[in-house]
Parts: C-alpha cells; sequence; structure tokens
C-alpha cells in the first residue's frame, strides 16, 4: 500500500509539473537593437520602449508550441532599473504609446501587472500557436546605454503530451497494483 501511495504522489507532483511551463530569454541592445525570443519571435528596443515586434511595428504569428497563459518580463539600463509606464490601454487594436499585452485573435487586453520595472501579463483567453498578437512596454524616461532584461513565457502543454504523460502513469500505478496482489 505503501508504494501505491508513492505512485499516487509521483503521478500528482508529474501531472502539476504538466499543468504549466515557463519558458525564459533575456537579452541587452542599445535603442535600435533587436534579437529574438526562444519561439523565433522578434523583439526591439526604441528610445523609450520594448516590444515583441516592437511599438508600432505590426503583429506577430504566435509561434509557441503550445498556448501562452502569461508574459513576465523585467528591465533596467546603465542607470539601473527602468520604470514603466503605466497609462491604461484604450483597448486591443491600435497604435497607441501604451504597456499592453494584445491577443488579435479574441480581440483582448492580457491583463497587466506592473510594479516598477517588472510587468506581469496574465491572459484572458490563452494565446494559442497561429494568433496574431503584439506586447508592447513603454517606459517612463529614455533608455540609457544598453536595455537589459529577462523575460518568461508561460504555456500549457498540448493535450497529446499530457495525454501520453497520463498513459504512462497509469501503466506505472497498475504495474504496481499488480505486484502488490501478488
Amino acid at each position: 500500500m505503501k508504494r501505491f501511495c508513492n505512485l499516487a504522489v509521483l503521478a500528482l507532483a508529474l501531472s502539476a509539473m504538466l499543468t504549466a511551463y515557463p519558458t525564459g530569454f533575456g537579452g541587452a541592445a542599445p535603442v535600435g537593437g533587436s534579437g529574438v525570443d526562444p519561439f523565433g519571435h522578434a523583439w526591439e528596443v526604441k528610445t523609450s520602449s520594448w516590444g515583441i515586434p516592437g511599438l508600432g511595428e505590426g503583429v506577430l504569428a504566435f509561434g509557441g508550441p503550445d498556448s501562452a497563459l502569461d508574459f513576465h518580463a523585467t528591465f533596467w539600463d546603465d542607470h539601473g532599473p527602468i520604470a514603466i509606464l503605466t497609462t491604461p490601454a484604450s483597448g486591443p487594436f491600435g497604435f497607441e504609446v501604451t504597456t499592453r499585452f494584445s491577443n488579435l485573435a479574441d480581440g483582448a487586453l492580457w491583463t497587466r501587472v506592473i510594479a516598477g520595472n517588472h510587468v506581469d501579463f496574465f491572459a484572458g483567453p490563452s494565446l494559442e500557436n497561429g494568433e496574431n498578437f503584439f506586447v508592447n512596454i513603454v517606459f517612463a524616461r529614455d533608455i540609457v546605454g544598453d536595455l537589459r532584461f529577462e523575460a518568461a513565457w508561460t504555456g500549457v502543454p498540448e493535450p497529446s503530451s499530457v495525454g501520453l504523460m497520463s498513459l504512462g502513469v497509469a501503466g506505472l500505478i497498475a504495474a504496481a497494483r499488480r505486484r502488490m496482489s501478488r
């Protein structure tokens, strides 16, 4: 019975690990610099902003392997932490100089929480592979020297991965029960 309980705890721990995964990245670039995140989305630094694909640069199709549930980022430059503007966005569409994450497929702004030089965006509806989006983060002052950042996507594994993992765990539990009944 003790082994069965241990396997059950292992199964719960594995399923918890599968519920969300972080994909972190970071970088440093001067004004006008750019790069790509782990999913191949281009990001760009402007005089007082950072964005995917860049403030006023249009939209990108989400290329993550699965759904995205949230996005987090922290910024600093040669003078230290760089505060993020808290001006409210008027909506998910059109150009404006505000900090926002827009999921255009659902016409939704993600909920944002700004604390100094850190911002968290949380999905209303999740962002699915192939859906258009953009992220704009606007700062309270111009960037001095290089802008440095750390960012992360959090997503949900595709259903087939969760299904395969569940079948494997069920097989382990069945084997353990069979062994215990002997």
